[in-house]
Formats: structure tokens, sequence, C-alpha cells
């Protein structure tokens, strides 16, 4: 009998990805080396479909957002100040350094073309309309009576 060490992070990380990959296809982590990734929301309205990612501490100079073929990409670059090491020393590092990259395939009813951007206070929001055949349509009701 062969004993191996069970990895429990692996297994949450196999179901998370199962779970991202039955609703909204593959995602991509990153398609360079990545040293970090912003955490994101993923929602949507009768109208429209909205992401944000959190991205404190990059100016929107950092940031390049592209969509190909239903995939959305984000990616970017939180740059440092360089510090001599010699009279700098580091306790804690949370606020990771270094490029990123994140891709999302959306759904296939949405507009890729119609793609809007804002970036405020490190937060991003991309918004996309929902092709018009899918989003919802209201119906008049009409009576057959003649108003009395």
């Amino acid at each position: 009998m062969i004993l191996t060490r069970w990895n429990a992070n692996a297994d949450v990380e196999q179901l998370l990805q199962t779970v991202f990959d039955d609703s909204y296809g593959t995602w991509d982590r990153c398609d360079a080396p990545s040293t970090w990734s912003p955490h994101m929301n993923v929602h949507e309205n009768g109208e429209n479909f909205y992401v944000e990612a959190v991205m404190p501490g990059l100016n929107m100079n950092d940031i390049e957002i592209t969509t190909h073929k239903q995939v959305l990409t984000i990616r970017g670059e939180r740059k440092t100040k360089d510090h001599d090491p010699n009279t700098y020393t580091i306790h804690l590092q949370n606020i990771v350094p270094g490029t990123f990259s994140r891709s999302l395939r959306l759904p296939e009813y949405i507009n890729t073309d119609s793609g809007s951007a804002q970036y405020e206070q490190g937060i991003l929001r991309l918004a996309f309309q929902k092709k018009e055949d899918v989003r919802p349509k209201p119906i008049a009701i009409t009576s057959n009576r003649n108003p009395a």
C-alpha cells in the first residue's frame, strides 16, 4: 500500500476551477508569469453584465483590458519603489508588486463591443450590454372589454 499526502488546497482549487468552468467556461488564471491576481466580482442584471476587479495601488495607465472571441483579459503591473537593502528592512509584505493577467470567458449573450470601463479608488468596473435578443422585453396587457 502506498501512502500519499493529502493536499486540501489542491482539492479546493480543483473544486473552484470546476465551479467556474461550469458557469463561465475556462478561467485562465494567467498567461504570463504573475506574482499576484486581483480579486473579482461578476454579476448581471436584465440589461448588463458586470465585472469588478480590485487593484489598489495601480495607476489607470498600468492596466490593459482586451476582449477577443468572448474572452475578457485584464493585465497590469503593480510597481514598487526601489529601496536600498542596506537601509531598508521589510517585516511584512502582503501588497505584492509585479505583473498579473486574469482572463474570463464571457457568456455568448454578451456584446463585447459594448464594453465600458471605469477605474476609481482602486476598483476597476467593467460593464457590457447583453445582446438584444436575450434582454427582457415587457409585454403590454390589453383587454377586449370596452372601458365603461
